[in-house]
């Protein structure tokens, strides 16, 4: 997906938005289904309900959706994606697979067996689009009666049945039957799964806040040769600038270079419009580095770990 978008679960205030995706993105069919299908949307409940049950999926730009994926649940045991649009101002950027990732990949997790979804057979942007993808042509005789009523609905308002094809995604045989997916503990992972579990609970914060400045706040010093001896890192968002770790070689210690890191930071979380600076340290480390800089004790986790103290320390910035 190209950068500058973003895949998240829909927000209220999204919903309203969505008809007109919805709309342009069906020109795109013109001539392959009736204009009075052409020119029909979602209801505004029937999304509404699907944003508050968590089966509405938008993508944006500039905080704007600009595509969407919308869930139905008729049947046990599958998800059933009934509708998937990206406004055609917005086409070729990977939106459309990006949506679909997000509700297989959410399917799969919830447990469910499969993902159906009824599409153009001989569109090019459909049928090969999502075998792409994984799904799969389900066969007539294997289709459940929720499907078939589906078919029918679509034969009555005018779209060829002959055209229309039912696909479908089957997640592995151990998710199979499963009402609640196994938990696995493991201590490793892969990059590319830490960081999607990062960004949902980002966007979660600032979908809910309404707050999207976060930023990541790093400071590195490297020798002569480009090794690394100190450095800081951490973000700011909010009005706050947090710092999540602060190192400096062994050999380049008690020389002043954490101290210049740190007043370094807090002048950067100023420029940004942050009011304070927070972090965390352990009485192995360096609270008193810290305090001696003008941060305060805010609180402790005792035996964090065994045997020593987790301590939260905060500074008020001045202008």
């Amino acid at each position: 997906m190209t950068a500058g978008y973003m895949i998240v679960v829909a927000r209220p205030q999204d919903v309203g938005l969505l008809p007109a995706v919805e709309l342009a993105a069906a020109r795109l069919l013109a001539g392959h289904a009736p204009d009075a299908v052409l020119d029909e949307t979602t209801s505004q409940d029937v999304l509404e309900w699907a944003q508050r049950d968590g089966h509405l999926w938008v993508a944006l730009k500039h905080d704007v959706p600009v595509g969407f994926a919308h869930v139905e649940m008729i049947e046990p045991g599958s998800a059933h994606l009934q509708e998937l649009d990206v406004h055609p101002a917005h086409g070729r950027q990977g939106l459309g697979t990006g949506l679909v990732v997000s509700v297989c990949r959410w399917a799969a997790t919830a447990g469910f067996r499969a993902v159906t979804l009824i599409t153009f057979r001989d569109v090019a942007w459909n049928m090969p689009f999502y075998a792409r993808l994984g799904f799969e042509v389900v066969p007539a005789e294997q289709l459940s009666g929720a499907l078939r009523a589906l078919l029918e609905d679509e034969r009555r308002r005018g779209l060829e049945p002959s055209r229309r094809v039912v696909m479908r995604r089957l997640f592995p045989s151990e998710n199979l039957g499963m009402t609640q997916p196994t938990i696995v503990a493991s201590d490793t992972a892969a990059l590319e799964d830490l960081q999607f579990l990062e960004e949902q609970v980002n966007e979660y914060n600032f979908a809910t806040t309404g707050i999207r400045d976060a930023r990541l706040l790093v400071m590195l010093l490297r020798d002569s040769a480009g090794r690394i001896y100190a450095g800081l890192s951490g973000h700011t968002w909010g009005g706050v600038a947090e710092i999540k770790f602060l190192w400096v070689n062994e050999s380049n210690r008690h020389t002043g270079v954490g101290s210049r890191l740190l007043r370094a930071a807090e002048a950067e979380a100023r420029l940004r419009g942050c009011m304070k600076v927070v972090l965390s340290t352990h009485s192995f480390q360096a609270p008193g580095f810290y305090r001696k800089h003008g941060y305060v004790v805010a609180g402790e986790f005792s035996d964090y770990p065994r045997g020593y103290t987790s301590i939260f320390l905060e500074k008020l910035l001045g202008g």
